[in-house]
């Protein structure tokens, strides 16, 4: 198997050599029988007298056209699983020989016809004859090129931009549990601890971010790419430089879009309910309710443009994205200041029996209960999975649960994981944060469930419970 220490392209599985060379034998059988069927057509061969008029080249005639029709559906079952290409790696492509020799059979026959030209029962057969020869002619041929289109289908990688990030990691991890790793990883990599997140996963290919837009507009990629999952932005919501976020989110957000549109592949994206701003249009992903979303920040807006332009072009039915809540879990660890309150809180709830929580600025929430949609990262990566095995649906779906928690149950989901009883402190708010912080957010999955996605997820002290016991205590917390 392909593992990220050394990355290289997946190949389909193949059938025993038995039906490579079964397949091979037909090739070489329908040159011997048109070659014999030319020979004595021409020659007007008379080895044969006393049989029926031209029995002797419509015996190999008839012979190659049973062997044919055997071929055909030999190699449309075998195409399926590679078998062919597999025989190939060693042979002559015998199967342009092959047609080439039913299309010089042909000749023959018309040829023969012409020299001794009747209309009786005898040539209206022959004519059917020839006419099923044709149909075999043509059939073998699609079914080499649909044989060859799947081959190069089957060698285009699923591309995963932020593959080496939080959520693009486990997705990664999730289609490697799918059996795939035919899968080209797109992000920058820098100076910080993500690499970590790729040791454990099988893909094919690692692209900078740079590069592979880069050679994607080039077109060096037609054939390299066969669907893209977008995950990969900058997530930080106290980003400043809002045309860095207006390049890196948006801009090549649509560039991708525009390739796969006109590439006729599928793109899902990355969207996020920090495009519901403080809620007071409520968390419904009704595609009517898009233009009137109000993000409180600028990382907010950069995604909301996105989904914007999806939506204005109509592209809504044939794209899908994804609007993530408040996602936690393993491979998380590289964010920094964006990283779970879970992970940030975890060393001195293990230690110290403490966790800090922030105060509430309005009267409606006491300290430490402004609730959130809390997944685990497990669950969105399964309810993107459902999503990925059923491109042809569209649209912009919630990810969450659907039901807020407090940060106060966090806190003692933490407590109960580590088996603790312990005690929560209350400080200040970063003034920066106090005007650009929710509340409160809870994911309408009406829309989610209306798609057949019923994934439930775990609850929130199941989740907490096993990001605590089976990662962050862990030696090796990564997914």
């Amino acid at each position: 198997m392909t593992t990220a220490t050394a990355p290289m392209a997946a190949t389909p599985p193949r059938l025993p050599t038995l039906v490579g060379r079964l397949l091979m034998s037909m090739d070489a059988a329908l040159v011997v029988w048109a070659v014999l069927a030319v020979r004595l057509a021409l020659a007007r061969s008379t080895i044969f007298d006393g049989f029926a008029p031209h029995w002797q080249y419509e015996r190999y005639v008839m012979l190659a056209l049973m062997t044919a029709v055997a071929y055909v559906a030999l190699t449309a079952a075998a195409g399926l699983y590679g078998a062919r290409a597999a025989a190939r790696q060693q042979q002559v492509p015998l199967l342009v020989l092959g047609n080439l020799a039913l299309l010089y059979t042909v000749i023959a026959v018309v040829c023969a016809r012409y020299t001794t030209l009747t209309f009786g029962r005898e040539w209206l057969a022959q004519r059917a004859v020839l006419f099923a020869l044709v149909v075999v002619y043509v059939a073998s041929t699609l079914a080499h090129y649909a044989h060859a289109a799947w081959r190069k289908r089957i060698a285009a990688h699923r591309v995963v931009t932020g593959g080496a990030g939080f959520i693009g990691s486990c997705f990664v991890w999730k289609l490697n549990q799918l059996g795939l790793d035919n899968i080209m990883i797109v992000d920058r990599l820098g100076g910080e601890e993500k690499w970590q997140n790729l040791v454990h996963k099988r893909f094919a290919e690692y692209l900078d971010k740079d590069d592979f837009i880069a050679r994607l507009r080039a077109g060096q990629l037609d054939d390299a790419v066969e669907q893209i999952v977008h995950i990969g932005a900058c997530s930080a919501t106290t980003e400043r430089d809002a045309d860095y976020l207006m390049r890196n989110n948006t801009q090549y957000s649509i560039a991708l879009a525009q390739w796969c549109l006109a590439h006729g592949r599928k793109l899902w994206y990355a969207s996020s309910a920090a495009t519901y701003g403080d809620g007071e249009c409520g968390y419904g992903d009704d595609l009517a309710m898009v233009p009137r979303l109000r993000p409180m920040n600028m990382y907010g807006f950069s995604k909301q443009l996105f989904d914007m332009w999806v939506v204005q072009h109509g592209l809504a039915t044939t794209l899908t994205g994804f609007k993530y809540f408040n996602v936690f879990g393993p491979n998380e660890y590289h964010k920094g200041s964006m990283r779970s309150l879970i992970h940030k809180a975890f060393p001195m709830a293990r230690d110290d029996d403490t966790v800090r929580l922030f105060k509430s600025y309005r009267p409606e929430y006491p300290d430490g209960g402004q609730r959130r949609d809390f997944v685990y990262v497990k669950d969105v990566v399964e309810m993107m999975a459902y999503f990925f095995a059923r491109p042809a649906l569209g649209g912009i779906y919630n990810i969450g649960t659907g039901c807020a928690r407090s940060w106060n149950d966090v806190a003692a989901a933490m407590f109960t994981a580590l088996g603790r009883r312990g005690t929560v402190e209350y400080v200040e708010m970063p003034a920066e944060l106090r005007g650009k912080y929710q509340y409160f957010t809870e994911a309408d999955v009406t829309h989610l469930r209306a798609a057949g996605c019923t994934h439930t997820c775990m609850t929130l002290e199941a989740s907490v419970a096993d990001y605590l016991r089976n990662h962050l205590l862990q030696p090796d917390p990564y997914l």
